[in-house]
């Protein structure tokens, strides 16, 4: 059974009596949502959580966003190519390249700039504007500002032809200015990209099985809107062609991810691919939380045949003599079908120091408060290809790669198989 949200307290009896109570977390008004079996947010997870390549992808590097005009509204960027072992990021420090960068840079500033002064050339012809109205006394009680607008180019034509060239002008300028952010920012997402691509090839060897993540994020467009903006880096830095090749999607039907550049021929495609989150997802991810995380590992474990009971996010204390002890977090709590207790940690960090550390610190105080944990996973983003085991606190650590193939590697560690 899973329990995402739960309502009262429990108590569980373990293996040689133990007993432990199970509580809600402080957060538990989030997951209110997955009491329905039968609400969106509960099936986008579900399907994730079986999925093995989506629930590996929604651990990949990524950048959340949330929206100006809408805070329950979230949007996830996923930087990805389809060429793990392009050299594209190697060049993109060298001097020539970052030479290019600088110049890039140097453009940008010189656009604010350009841009800042139109905007000031407006506000001048707006004081001017005012002004002459008031001198020609045709400014009546009541006017709207385009009705002072219209006096003021009626008596002065030249006024409207100002007004339409800085607005002409504006557009341009901003538009140009918005390409080369966008350049820019595809520049500075390169890194990620190749890691996200390095990450999934562990398990699938790409470009050659690019169609599967097609088919893979196909399952996710049933939920929400996918859009993708590709861009060549190589049409720039290569041909000195600019603007370089870029293609936008805003749904899974028309996308094309390709792993070369129609225009160039180059292997420097680099796309954004990027979705809005359901407000019941939006809440379970800002700020800066992993509850959307551990939900997805937590219906996925749910399914082994081992388990008995999974909870998600809450706090568990060990009780001795009837007394509770000092409550601990735990992101998912697992009960077997003989009674034992599994821990599972879930994070989206991908630095091998500071999982490494974090687990450390977590199992030194679940030591201090005394929960009976038989075993614990630590389920992260590293890169590393092989799980690394901490023997001295029966815990295992697993990277990106063990996601994929989660079943068989839970089910290897908790019935202590060799698998790696």
């Amino acid at each position: 059974m899973l329990y995402v949200y739960l309502k009262d307290e429990k108590t569980i009896e373990l293996i040689d009596g133990k007993k432990l109570i199970i509580s809600p977390s402080k957060h538990e008004i989030l997951l209110e949502p997955f009491k329905d079996s039968e609400h969106s947010a509960q099936e986008f997870v579900a399907e994730i959580s079986q999925n093995p390549l989506l629930r590996q992808f929604l651990f990949l590097k990524n950048v959340i966003t949330m929206s100006l005009d809408n805070t329950s509204k979230a949007t996830v960027n996923y930087p990805f190519c389809f060429e793990p072992y392009t050299d594209l990021a190697t060049r993109l420090t060298s001097s020539d390249h970052e030479f290019k960068i600088k110049k890039l840079e140097e453009k940008i500033n010189l656009k604010i700039n350009e841009f800042g002064d139109l905007i000031n050339s407006y506000y001048r012809i707006i004081f001017k504007i005012q002004l002459h109205s008031t001198a020609l006394n045709k400014a009546q009680e009541g006017d709207s500002f385009l009705d002072i607008m219209q006096k003021s180019a009626e008596s002065d034509p030249k006024i409207a032809e100002q007004i339409q060239s800085i607005f002409i002008d504006s557009f341009k300028s901003w538009q140009h200015l918005s390409e080369l952010y966008r350049f820019l920012d595809h520049i500075n997402i390169v890194e990620a990209a190749i890691k996200n691509s390095l990450s999934i090839n562990q398990t699938m060897p790409l470009p050659e099985k690019s169609q599967q993540i097609l088919d893979a994020l196909s399952v996710l467009s049933k939920h929400f809107f996918i859009k993708t903006i590709s861009m060549c880096i190589d049409c720039y830095f290569v041909y000195n062609d600019y603007p370089p090749f870029v293609s936008t999607t805003s749904s899974v039907r028309n996308m094309n991810l390709n792993n070369g550049c129609p225009r160039c021929g180059k292997k420097g495609l680099v796309h954004r691919i990027s979705w809005d989150y359901l407000e019941s997802i939006t809440k379970l991810i800002m700020p800066y939380s992993s509850w959307l995380y551990e939900i997805i590992i937590g219906n996925a474990i749910a399914n082994l045949d081992f388990v008995k009971d999974v909870y998600i996010h809450k706090k568990i204390h060990f009780c001795v003599n009837e007394k509770r002890l000092d409550p601990v977090e735990s992101d998912v709590t697992i009960v077997t079908k003989d009674n034992s207790l599994l821990l599972a940690e879930v994070t989206t960090q991908s630095d091998d120091s500071n999982i490494t550390s974090a687990i450390s610190k977590k199992c030194e105080y679940m030591k201090k408060t005394q929960i009976p944990y038989e075993k614990l996973m630590y389920f992260t983003s590293s890169e590393s290809s092989e799980y690394r085991d901490m023997e001295t606190f029966r815990a295992r650590i697993f990277g990106l790669k063990h996601l994929y193939k989660l079943d068989d590697f839970v089910n290897a560690f908790v019935l202590q198989k060799s698998q790696n």
